[in-house]
């Protein structure tokens, strides 16, 4: 009985281990795809086209 439990807390772990390396890497991967501090535009991580926001300009938004 403490060997099967021994055996299932292991595979827990490493069960557990290989979700944080998951979320580690696609941390990294959002991280990669922030702009430098110098660039001011706003960056939109989930990939839609986001039309700019500039109140001074009356022209139909654009996406490119």
């Amino acid at each position: 009985m403490i060997q099967d439990t021994v055996k299932n807390l292991t595979q827990d772990r490493v069960l557990q281990g290989n979700k944080i390396e998951g979320a580690q890497k696609r941390i990294q991967h959002i991280l990669s795809r922030l702009p430098e501090q110098s660039d001011g535009r706003q960056l939109n991580l989930l990939g839609e086209a986001v039309a700019p926001n500039n109140p001074e300009d009356n022209n139909e938004p654009t996406t490119h």
